[in-house]
């Protein structure tokens, strides 16, 4: 019987368990707690964790609008970060589609790009969560 059921594209994602043991769909076989367990953390992996580029152009966009090609060079200025065309506007429309940033009607050729209420509330969640893994990290390496 399963008690949490998951749609197919969320079974689909994981094709081998840690241990190596290859993934059946879920129609195909029981499923445990532990396997719908496993399936909600690697969706929230997935999904939820920000990647290094999205919290780069979040923090580019905290500053302001921004369209893409500054976007990379304030980036390039700030973290020492390049980033090529792709991870940029691949970034940006995973960004857009989570809702964390618009793009501004601009009569420009350039589409700037703003940063919204929950992109900036995104934004401070992840340097607050970066900013405890750091002065963690300061304290260990102190004590060495």
């Amino acid at each position: 019987m399963n008690l949490f059921p998951l749609p197919l594209p969320y079974v689909h994602r994981l094709t081998r368990y840690p241990t190596g043991t290859p993934v059946q769909p879920i129609d195909r076989r029981r499923t445990t707690c532990h396997d719908t367990t496993q399936y909600v953390i690697v969706d929230y992996v997935n999904r939820k964790k920000m990647s290094d580029p999205a919290l780069l152009i979040l923090a580019s966009l905290a500053e302001g609008d921004k369209h893409g090609y500054a976007i990379m060079e304030d980036v390039q200025a700030f973290a020492g970060e390049r980033l090529g065309p792709g991870t940029l506007y691949g970034a940006i429309t995973r960004l857009e589609d989570r809702g964390w940033i618009r793009p501004v009607n601009a009569d420009e050729r350039r589409r700037p790009y703003r940063l919204t209420a929950e992109g900036r509330k995104q934004l401070q969640t992840q340097l607050t969560s970066l900013d405890q893994i750091v002065k963690v990290g300061q304290r260990r390496l102190k004590q060495i």
